[in-house]
């Protein structure tokens, strides 16, 4: 499942809320500030009393025709069973005690009956909906343990279970029983199928994930560490994907994408970070994936700072579309837009010399093509990154703070940008709620070091006076 989006923003904006006493006479109105949650995982907390993170959005072209901000979006999806119900729902009970009727009924036929485990996995479900997660997880782990006994300890059918006990640990806020398992769940996975099996590749998306989760959560006392199991744990998808009798390359093209991503996220991860040490999995399984397929180990990575190992993806990538695009010449445009996300790489290191190179050729792609769409194309300046930068990992990293209530707000900035993408002239032109200046301020000090692609008129990047842009956000 490929859920991050290729045109995602690397904005994701946390609000920390302070309240003033209400018993002063004249009481001051309530303090707000954005904290800018950048791919570095850099989280400025200053004098904040409570971090209160938000949902991702990209920014997008003002209209100043219609207020209407999309609605908030709760993090963790996949991850966390669904909220308990504010009020004991009667059905639920009921149900809970249908299943408990019926798991004594069972057991009559023996403690170890098989078909206990997926009436327990039933009450599990029930017991979590009523926000019972010590009970839940009892449940499922007598599945977890009636699985492993009927059907062998590496069994693939004890993952329900296991994916269940991980989502009750998550919200109770245990985090290293919840990594335990994720560990536990690829020993499995990668004890039940062959090293070469395709089979394995939803573990390995799954723990590259949690992985990234861990990252932004620093639930090591070494998070980058967590990062170069990520990008091995991609790159085996990406070579299983390859095997693959049915080639897909767009699939090729996804896990190479997440590669990049995750390079980018240590290139701006400080090497003192680093711990040098064996991988962050508390099992041999990574060790034996780096040996059998990975094509750069995790100390690579780390000399390398991530900057070549996210140029050489993107390189491939731009190989991947070429060959696509000999098969469909409709696809030509793809193939532009992955030279212009290499020249974007350049931008963001400041390569001024390689970047402008990268957007010439993607111009000169387009223009031989339609030159229409040359110029439609580099019509737009949008912020980068444009590729993943791991949104949803980011706000699951978050997601027991996040308050029952938010609103929401904008602000409308216009800035100019310079040949090399270089932010200049920000000027906020609205903002909702008006009085919040805070947000409006501290967008505008982050904008300055923010990266834009530029604009490129007949083959040359050009300076752009006025660029207009809306951030939404929820405090």
């Amino acid at each position: 499942m490929y859920r991050h989006s290729l045109a995602s923003s690397f904005l994701v904006w946390l609000i920390a809320v302070s309240m003033l006493p209400a018993a002063q006479a004249n009481e001051e109105p309530r303090q707000s500030r954005v904290l800018l949650f950048d791919t570095a995982h850099t989280l400025e907390v200053a004098e904040s009393a409570s971090i209160l993170p938000v949902s991702h959005f990209a920014p997008q072209a003002p209209d100043h025709r219609a207020a209407a901000l999309p609605e908030f979006t709760w993090p963790g999806e996949g991850w966390l069973p669904e909220e308990a119900p504010e009020e004991e729902h009667p059905g639920l009970v009921a149900d809970a005690s249908r299943y408990e009727a019926s798991l004594q009924d069972l057991e009559s036929n023996g403690a170890w009956d098989d078909s206990l485990a997926q009436e327990l996995l039933s009450l599990g479900a029930v017991q979590q909906r009523l926000g019972e997660h010590l009970q839940a997880i009892e449940t499922f782990d007598r599945a977890t343990h009636l699985t492993r006994v009927n059907r062998g300890l590496y069994s693939l059918q004890q993952m329900p279970a296991v994916e269940s006990r991980i989502a009750s640990f998550l919200a109770l806020g245990d985090w290293e029983e919840a990594d335990r398992l994720q560990q536990y769940a690829f020993h499995v996975y990668t004890r039940a199928l062959e090293s070469d099996d395709p089979a394995l590749i939803p573990a390995l998306e799954r723990l590259a994930s949690w992985h990234l989760t861990a990252f932004f959560r620093s639930l090591d006392e070494f998070p980058p560490d967590r990062l170069f199991d990520a990008y091995t744990l991609y790159e085996k998808a990406l070579v299983l994907s390859t095997r693959s009798p049915e080639r897909d390359i767009q699939q090729e093209i996804e896990y190479l994408n997440q590669m990049v991503g995750v390079a980018y996220l240590v290139a701006r991860t400080s090497s003192r970070q680093y711990s040098g040490l064996p991988s962050a999995s508390r099992n041999g399984d990574m060790a034996r994936l780096a040996n059998s397929d990975a094509r750069i180990s995790r100390n690579e990575l780390h000399r390398a700072n991530g900057y070549g190992q996210g140029e050489a993806a993107l390189e491939r990538i731009i190989s991947l579309h070429e060959h696509l695009s000999q098969q469909d010449e409709s696809l030509v445009l793809d193939r532009a837009e992955a030279i212009a996300r290499l020249g974007d790489w350049y931008v963001l290191f400041d390569r001024r010399r390689s970047a402008t190179e990268a957007y010439e050729r993607a111009w000169q792609l387009l223009d031989a093509h339609d030159p229409q769409q040359a110029e439609a194309f580099f019509a737009r300046v949008p912020v980068l990154p444009q590729f993943p930068t791991f949104s949803d990992e980011r706000r699951l990293a978050v997601h027991e703070v996040i308050p029952k209530k938010m609103q929401a707000g904008y602000v409308d900035v216009r800035m100019a940008v310079n040949q090399h993408g270089r932010t200049r002239n920000i000027e906020v032109v609205d903002r909702l709620p008006a009085d919040n200046e805070n947000v409006s301020a501290r967008l505008a000090r982050d904008l300055r070091t923010t990266r834009l692609r530029p604009r490129v008129i007949d083959g040359e990047t050009v300076d752009t006076d006025r660029v207009s842009l809306r951030f939404p956000y929820w405090y």
